[in-house]
């Protein structure tokens, strides 16, 4: 009896939700049935202005329609927008197009979406008036957060430099917005499967940085702007949250601000942001152990973050001072677990196979032996974009390679695979230059 009550509920709002979409009466649908198709005819040939006519009668009698009623009624006013011959024609034409993202909301919803298309319009159109668009696009980026396309992440944060040179916005205010857009932003990079919408987000990526280094070019003048704006509230922790990352950003870490700041942040919750940041700190004052403790504890509370990779490496880095060269390479191999190609990690597992030469099984060819799987890792890196830094460590210690005559009285031939017991890996013989 249920399932019929609803079956039948089913089938008579089904004829009221078309005359909702397409009007009241028989003849309305009709009507609106023969706008919708005129204008759709004109707009396959491009004829805008042919278009416009059955585009207002359908726009107006069943504005409930169909969608594509506002996609396309964009499309129709950038054009006429961009035609226009006088401004107060492009300006009312812009009313227009501006009015139809509203229309577009009230009958579709999706308003986070829709408020991103049209801030990046009122930008676009209305230049002289960033502090309306900051407006729209500030609210489009709040509701789609990690969502939000990349056009709309670089125009928010180019409407806030706009601001900012009017006169309209401080300094601060561009540090502290910066790194919520680009945690945004990196989200996408590591997570978006489709290469061409990854680098759609890594072209916002380079638009945010050219606006962030025009104000974030020295330390002292980002502390004495970012200290300032704290001590107006110095227990805001969603402000001091800000400035930590900007601090971590523009790798302004060696001060006692940034110490007071992290401290601050990681005492009243401690994330993996704040963990990290006194780990920074701690490895700069050369207290490697305290420094891996902070990296951990920011590994342990990454779950889902996009610093994953930044983590394991400082504490790989730490471990190597402190001797634990195994655990250095563990660090290195989370990375490339998940990333291969990150000359960085590859960089660190060279790094701690060098580092161990002195204390670790080379087998019949000793420490040369561990010069040359460390070179290894260090040709990978430069493979994988590492280039000068690859190069000059490749330098270093292609020197300590074998002799030939301690390859020739150990039975050896240069090519040959030779295993590395201490590692356990494969390395290829290779000779020191004569």
């Amino acid at each position: 009896m249920k399932n019929l009550i609803i079956a039948l509920i089913v089938l008579f709002a089904a004829p009221l939700a078309f005359a909702q979409n397409y009007g009241d009466t028989p003849e309305a649908q009709e009507l609106c049935k023969q706008n919708l198709s005129l204008y759709r005819e004109f707009r396959n040939q491009k004829l805008y202005e042919d278009a416009m006519k059955p585009f207002r009668a359908a726009l107006k009698g069943c504005p409930g329609a169909a969608k594509t009623l506002y996609t396309d009624g964009a499309t129709f006013y950038k054009y006429f927008i961009d035609k226009a011959k006088d401004e107060a024609t492009k300006q009312a034409y812009v009313d227009t197009l501006l009015s139809i993202y509203d229309k577009r909301i009230e009958y579709y919803g999706e308003e986070g979406f829709v408020l991103g298309l049209k801030g990046v319009d009122m930008l676009r159109f209305r230049p002289d008036d960033p502090k309306s668009a900051e407006a729209v696009l500030r609210k489009s980026v709040d509701l789609q957060k990690h969502q939000t396309d990349a056009v709309v992440l670089s125009n928010f944060y180019q409407a806030i430099f706009k601001l900012y040179q009017a006169g309209q916005a401080d300094r601060s205010d561009l540090m502290t917005e910066f790194m919520p857009v680009l945690e945004y932003i990196e989200h996408n990079i590591q997570n978006l499967e489709d290469t061409v919408q990854a680098d759609r987000y890594a072209k916002a990526r380079e638009n945010l940085y050219t606006f962030f280094l025009k104000v974030a070019d020295d330390c002292v003048k980002i502390e004495e702007i970012l200290s300032a704006k704290l001590n107006q509230d110095k227990e805001n922790i969603e402000q001091n949250i800000k400035v930590l990352q900007v601090l971590n950003a523009a790798d302004c870490t060696d001060s006692d601000f940034y110490l007071e700041v992290a401290t601050r942040v990681y005492k009243n919750d401690p994330t993996h942001d704040a963990a990290y940041s006194i780990g920074v700190k701690k490895l700069k004052s050369k207290e490697y152990g305290e420094a891996k403790r902070y990296f951990d504890e920011a590994l342990k509370l990454c779950k889902g973050c996009t610093k994953f990779e930044t983590y394991n490496l400082r504490a790989g880095q730490a471990s190597i001072v402190l001797g634990d060269y195994n655990g250095a390479r563990s660090y290195a191999s989370k990375i490339l677990a998940q990333n291969p190609k990150s000359s960085e990690a590859l960089i660190l597992h060279g790094d701690a196979i060098a580092a161990a030469a002195a204390k670790c099984d080379g087998g019949k060819l000793g420490s040369a032996a561990i010069y040359l799987l460390a070179v290894d890792y260090y040709q990978r890196a430069g493979k994988a974009g590492a280039g000068a830094k690859a190069s000059s460590k490749i330098s270093t210690y292609a020197q300590y390679y074998p002799k030939n005559e301690d390859i020739f009285f150990n039975g050896l031939k240069e090519g040959d695979s030779y295993l590395v017991p201490c590692f356990n890996e494969n390395t290829t013989i290779r000779k020191a230059a004569q």
